[in-house]
């Protein structure tokens, strides 16, 4: 497991550099996010609304702020993507990309660790 000072540097889409934010938080999220998208497609809306109940004692911070931080790097490393859906209004959804799932989980965690 991480310790307390390790930090992850989050990516965004397009090769931009995100922001550093906990590994405990990252990987609570990162494995928080992969879980309820497996089950379904869901709006960011819902993801936050679902982490704000499940995770409100594990993260102390701002849990909206660190879901979109996450869900960015994860969306930039290919794992997830976002359906635009036109029913009776645009609605952005969250999907996994099973694919890269599986080459993300073979890779060693310590790789994204700074």
């Amino acid at each position: 497991m991480y310790n307390q000072t390790e930090r992850i540097l989050t990516w965004q889409p397009r090769g931009r550099k995100g922001a550093y934010i906990s590994a405990k938080n990252y990987q609570l999220l990162r494995d928080f996010i992969l879980q309820v998208l497996k089950t379904r497609e869901i709006t960011l809306k819902e993801l936050i609304d679902i982490a704000e109940v499940r995770l409100a004692l594990e993260i102390e911070k701002d849990i909206s702020w660190h879901i979109l931080m996450v869900k960015l790097d994860l969306e930039a490393r290919g794992l997830i993507g976002t359906v635009v859906k036109w029913a009776p209004y645009k609605e952005q959804l969250l999907k996994l990309n099973a694919r890269k799932l599986k080459k993300f989980n073979a890779l060693p965690r310590t790789s994204m660790i700074f």
